[in-house]
């Protein structure tokens, strides 16, 4: 998805440069680092939207 309203995240040197090998290996031009993460955060929150919502109740 295009992100809008982008909001900056710091992840560690080490974790930048994983994740920019990633996206050189997989998605050549069409990928980005913060594409990566955005899909990445958005499965993660969906997959687990139960078990936060669980957590948030406690």
């Amino acid at each position: 998805p295009k992100i809008r309203n982008r909001k900056t995240v710091f992840v560690s040197e080490d974790v930048r440069d994983e994740l920019d090998a990633v996206v050189r290996r997989l998605g050549g031009r069409g990928m980005s680092v913060s594409g990566l993460l955005e899909n990445l955060a958005r499965e993660h929150l969906a997959a687990y939207r139960g078990d936060i919502e669980q957590w948030r109740k406690i």
